[in-house]
């Protein structure tokens, strides 16, 4: 029961800090109409802004959701590749949500996602260690 009540809890906190943050909102809600299906895009909105306990249990539909011509597949090598203190954005994975460099994520590759320009370029990161680089073309 505390396990639930704690879930609950973080999500409402996440839930608070989106709703504070205009910018992020922005982000997440441009992320969701720009790489998602129309016919997902309804529920990722629900999930992420207002059910994020739900939204981390959820997220790993990704690769079924996703526009597929606007989002590039990588490995996990192509990640060690990146410089990662040159790229900024968005980082939202259910659990927390803030604007940071992705060099000081501890670990990404919690299905989470990383909006780097507003419905124009993002990152999501899958938990088996792979990621889509999003860019609208």
């Amino acid at each position: 029961m505390n396990a639930d009540k704690s879930s609950k809890e973080k999500g409402i906190r996440i839930v608070n800090l989106i709703e504070k943050n205009p910018e992020m909102k922005k982000h997440l809600r441009l992320f969701i109409k720009s790489f998602i299906k129309k016919e997902y895009v309804e529920r990722w909105e629900y999930l992420i802004f207002s059910n994020p306990e739900k939204a981390t249990h959820q997220k790993h539909k990704f690769d079924d959701h996703k526009i597929g011509r606007l989002c590039k597949y990588h490995k996990y090598s192509d990640f060690n590749n990146m410089n990662l203190d040159e790229i900024t954005g968005f980082y939202y994975d259910g659990y927390e949500c803030k604007y940071t460099k992705l060099s000081e994520i501890q670990d990404p590759f919690r299905d989470s996602i990383f909006s780097v320009k507003a419905g124009e370029k993002a990152y999501f990161f899958f938990h088996e260690f792979w990621f889509w680089e999003c860019t609208v073309k």
